[in-house]
């Protein structure tokens, strides 16, 4: 991971966010994450997307969210879509904008995201872990 491998990088941030095997750390977690993230890495955009939008979170910045959530957006990760379209849709942490909104909520159910679940379309590169919600 800090080599710089991406895989290794985001495994290393769900392992500190999860707690597995060690105590949870979501400092280091959300470091290893952004590291992922700001190399293309979908699940992590995504996961830090999460943690930046969770109303419980130590990390609540919806401005924040919108950004990783766009980057696994512009990878086509079906969740962030929904998620993003939520905040959209609300004006939470970004203009409130309904035909950006509806826009990808269509574009996540084309790619047959239903109901916060991946059909398909999305495969991630390895099987990996996505951090409860």
């Amino acid at each position: 991971a800090a080599a710089g491998d991406r895989d290794a990088q985001f495994n290393l941030g769900i392992i500190y966010a999860q707690g597995l095997g060690i105590d949870p750390d979501q400092t280091l977690a959300v470091d290893w994450l952004q590291r992922a993230a700001e190399q293309g890495d979908p699940i992590a955009a995504f996961n830090l997307g999460i943690i930046f939008s969770e109303k419980e979170s130590a990390y609540l910045d919806y401005s924040r969210a919108v950004t990783f959530y766009e980057l696994a957006v512009e990878k086509k990760h079906p969740e962030a879509m929904e998620d993003l379209a939520l905040l959209f849709a609300n004006g939470t942490g970004v203009e409130r904008n309904l035909s950006r909104a509806v826009s990808l909520s269509t574009e996540a159910e084309e790619l047959d995201c239903l109901a916060g679940e991946t059909k398909g379309n999305f495969q991630p590169r390895f099987t990996r872990f996505v951090l409860n919600r």
